[in-house]
């Protein structure tokens, strides 16, 4: 608190106060006249002022640059440093993490010095001009970032890219590749930390002369960047057939045109009360519309009665891309005992359809085949995310 000094004498204290109070009746008349709230009414709509009350001519005069301290977004950077005033604070904007994924996302805007404010690797300006949110790092809200789907951050839609602007059929892999409908991936090949989904797989075998249908809700995901583990229950008919878990990981470094992994499979298979161990090999490969995926591995039988046997695994499938939401596939699935006695193996074309954003389907129909009998099969599965 601050005093001020008695300036007056007790002689002249009288004089003092008088002209104390006639002063303070004075301006109490001034500050609620009309004329007076007229006035300040006026600055505060005058376009010549600002939040400070000042105008604008006077601090042009005092060398006050109003314009350059202005933040109408209120995000601590003046206007004069943002494309857009009215944007969000940049503290709220949601920021992706790619630390365990050689995104492009992670190397900034296309041109160095351009604003990003949603952090996604493309700059504001190219995602006004190409139609993507400049405020959300994933424009199309299907679980790729703007900056991963388009790889070289231009907006252009690039042989190999997927739209940002349009949902992805594939939402869990960098690069993108199919999963196979019959023989599955944990999630995609370079999932992320979070990413979850529910699917059920349907097989109808020799619909005509003996239909019996397999099916198996299974619940997939993934629990750190690269690392997914899944549940399953494989039904025959209306029982339950057996116990299966899986572990898949990819394995880093990878790039936009070919990734690798592995895939750890358990199953005890409660009718023949033998376990199952499978372990496979996962690599992918993309050229332009064309992808791959190849799985080879080996599996071990373990009966509660009798020898261990074991079988080769060798499932390559190939697709291509008709549109975004659009794939067509060939897959083939061949196991084969060690000593060449015993074999399976099954050829289905299948359709991928992106139904929304949240939601695939596919379907398809092939033949089952091994050493004594060939039968038709029909499969389709339902994947929400």
């Amino acid at each position: 608190m601050f005093y001020l000094p008695v300036i007056a004498s007790a002689h002249h204290l009288p004089v003092c106060v008088a002209r104390s109070f006639l002063g303070s009746a004075f301006l109490l008349t001034a500050l609620l006249s009309p004329a007076y709230a007229q006035e300040a009414d006026d600055a505060k709509s005058s376009p010549e002022s600002d939040e400070d009350g000042s105008d604008r001519s006077e601090e042009g005069a005092l060398n006050a640059d109003v314009q350059s301290s202005a933040d109408s977004d209120r995000d601590t950077l003046p206007d004069r440093q943002e494309e857009s005033p009215l944007s969000p604070p940049l503290a709220t904007q949601p920021a992706v993490s790619v630390t365990k994924n050689p995104a492009p996302s992670s190397q900034g805007p296309r041109y160095r010095g351009e604003l990003d404010s949603d952090r996604d690797g493309i700059s504001d300006k190219i995602e006004r001009a190409t139609g993507t949110d400049p405020y959300h790092h994933d424009t199309d809200r299907d679980g790729v970032p703007d900056g991963v789907e388009d790889q070289n951050r231009d907006g252009v839609v690039d042989a190999g890219e997927s739209d940002p602007r349009k949902p992805g059929l594939f939402t869990g892999g960098y690069p993108h590749i199919p999963e196979p409908m019959v023989f599955d991936l944990v999630r995609g090949l370079g999932a992320r930390k979070g990413e979850a989904e529910v699917n059920t797989l349907m097989v109808l075998s020799d619909p005509t002369r003996n239909p019996e249908l397999g099916w198996a809700p299974e619940v997939e995901w993934a629990f750190a960047d690269n690392y997914a583990f899944e549940v399953e229950l494989p039904m025959v008919d209306r029982h339950l057939h057996a116990l299966k878990a899986a572990f898949q990981a990819t394995i880093p470094p990878y790039s936009d045109r070919f990734i690798q992994g592995f895939q750890l499979i358990g199953e005890y298979m409660l009718t023949e009360q033998d376990m199952e161990t499978t372990l496979l090999y996962l690599a992918g490969l993309r050229l332009g519309k064309w992808s791959m995926l190849s799985m080879l591995g080996a599996r071990g039988v373990t009966p509660l009665t009798g020898a261990e046997h074991y079988q080769a695994l060798f499932n390559p499938s190939l697709y291509y891309d008709m549109g975004e939401a659009v794939t067509l596939g060939l897959e083939s699935n061949l196991s084969i005992s060690v000593d060449g006695s015993t074999w399976e193996s099954l050829l289905i074309p299948q359709v991928h359809w992106q139904i929304s954003r949240r939601t695939r389907l596919q379907m398809g129909g092939g033949v089952a085949w091994n050493e004594t009998t060939t039968v038709p099969v029909a499969a389709s599965r339902v994947i929400l995310e």
